[in-house]
């Protein structure tokens, strides 16, 4: 009985409980760090194995129904700028044909206008069940100093401690994001099952034609002026096959007909402003908007489009001080904070003479006194961004390292290109380049090392069929480089006769 109590008092001794309390999180210390030495130790072994058995670009076997090249981005890679058939991927195309290999390779646009690095990696992943690429090419961060789209709304951007800088360097850490993301992503893909099932299988689509079904029609919803759904979708379709084939005038043509068959339609009206636009035309993109917007439109969601499209076709065409308005209109119709800031910024230069401190203080008022202070804080959060690089690259490379692995777990080449322009985001696409050994195509000082280089510029900025076109050859001529073309067509070789 004494002995019994005795080993009670021994058990209940605090002294007894803290050191077995500490020995059991010494233990898990322990457990952590050989784990954290191990994935170490592996990484390093795999990289260096990997990078001697082959090059970047010809890891994977070529697959029998032809070479892929998915062309990933934002606007750079959707072609804003010029028409559509001067885009990169549609001149590299064209490149590839002309050198004898267009029957070899197949080129994928999937530029998304406005995206940021979030969006590209998501429609990256998407994407490769359905086109199954054997290359992609990414051109993407530009946007993220004014897109959020997909970042927390929690308190993201203040600079991070030291000590979350270190735990966001352990491999241990890293690890568990992976299983947590993958988890993520896989029930975020079962429970899109029934939606990616049910899209078209249209490589291109038109940002712009996002159109309601109700009845078996499509429509606006103030206006009630019906279009048919057969309608629509033919238009939809010729809409694709004229922009393929550099016919956007006969788009235009198109809708002005159906226009006056269902006069009011404010779904053809955008789409015809859009077009406008798509063809470089922005005088007429402007002068129909105001028609629009004075005599039909009076949808919130359908005026915030509209005044979107004049922001952008005024500040290409310089009309600094009507872009700068269109800036207080759009906020009236709706709190589109990202295009705000970004447009804000692009229009404050030394032409306009505006100050971007002084009018992001008007703008910021006026997001107050519309929204509240949850939208001056999302802002806000930009202001801090931009005089914040270092945590904008933290965001940017993040997004790339995912892309480069999602590439290298399937199988796949990647590129990385940085913008023909000074951005934000180049020096963090050539640090991820050059830590993980990828191949990088430095459009940027190609770009700087040819005289009188603003011949490649459209007004707003993008490159027009020119720069574009310089953007094709520098990837040609790296693919060429790399091996990709003979690499290619001998396994078009052996294919035909295995066959």
């Amino acid at each position: 009985m004494r002995r019994l109590s005795a080993i009670n008092r021994e058990t209940d001794n605090p002294g007894n409980i803290l050191t077995k309390i500490f020995l059991v999180f010494f233990g898990i210390i322990f457990l952590l760090f050989i784990l954290e030495v191990s994935l170490r130790l592996s990484g390093g072994i795999y990289t260096k194995i990997n990078n001697r058995q082959s090059s970047p670009l010809t890891q994977t076997k070529y697959s029998s129904g032809g070479f892929t090249i998915l062309c990933l981005g934002d606007s750079y890679t959707y072609g804003l700028g010029t028409t559509y058939e001067n885009n990169y991927p549609f001149q590299l195309a064209r490149i590839l044909e002309r050198r004898g290999q267009g029957n070899l390779f197949s080129v994928v646009n999937l530029g998304s206008p406005g995206g940021n690095t979030w969006r590209t990696s998501k429609i990256f992943k998407e994407s490769i069940s359905k086109n199954k690429p054997d290359l992609v090419i990414v051109m993407a961060g530009h946007n993220n100093s004014w897109n959020m789209e997909g970042e927390p709304d929690s308190d993201l951007y203040p600079p991070l401690s030291k000590l979350e800088k270190i735990i966001s360097g352990l491999r241990v850490y890293k690890l568990g994001l992976f299983i947590v993301s993958g988890l993520q992503d896989k029930i975020a893909r079962l429970s899109a099952k029934n939606m990616i099932n049910n899209t078209s299988g249209t490589e291109i689509k038109n940002p712009s034609l996002e159109s309601r079904q109700e009845y078996g029609k499509f429509y606006d919803p103030k206006q009630q002026v019906y279009v048919p759904k057969a309608e629509w979708e033919d238009l939809a379709r010729s809409i694709i096959e004229y922009k393929q084939t550099a016919q956007i005038s006969l788009a235009i043509g198109r809708i002005k007909k159906l226009l006056d068959k269902y006069p009011g339609s404010c779904q053809l009206e955008k789409e015809l402003i859009w077009l406008y636009r798509e063809s470089g035309d922005d005088d007429a993109a402007i002068r129909y908007a105001d028609h629009v917007i004075d005599n039909c439109c009076t949808d919130q969601n359908d005026r915030q489009y509209i005044h979107l499209q004049l922001l952008y076709s005024y500040r290409a065409t310089r009309s600094w001080l009507a872009a700068r308005k269109e800036i207080d209109l759009l906020l009236e119709n709706a709190p589109a904070i990202g295009e705000v800031f970004s447009e804000l910024r692009a229009i404050c230069n030394n032409e306009s003479g505006m100050n971007f401190g002084e009018e992001a203080r008007e703008v910021r008022n006026l997001i107050d006194k519309l929204y509240g202070n949850e939208m001056v804080v999302k802002f806000s959060r930009l202001q801090y961004l931009m005089s914040h690089q270092d945590k904008l690259s933290e965001i940017i490379s993040a997004d790339l390292f995912g892309m480069v692995a999602t590439a290298k777990n399937n199988g796949i080449r990647i590129i990385l290109m940085t913008y023909p322009h000074h951005s934000l985001a180049n020096p963090a696409i050539r640090n991820v380049a050059e830590q993980n050994r990828v191949v990088l195509i430095d459009n940027q000082s190609i770009f700087e090392g040819i005289t009188q280089n603003e011949r490649l510029f459209a007004a707003d900025k993008h490159c027009n069929a020119d720069g574009y076109k310089l953007i094709a050859e520098n990837i040609f001529n790296t693919i060429d480089q790399a091996g990709i073309l003979s690499y290619a067509a001998d396994a078009r070789t052996e294919n035909r006769k295995e066959k």
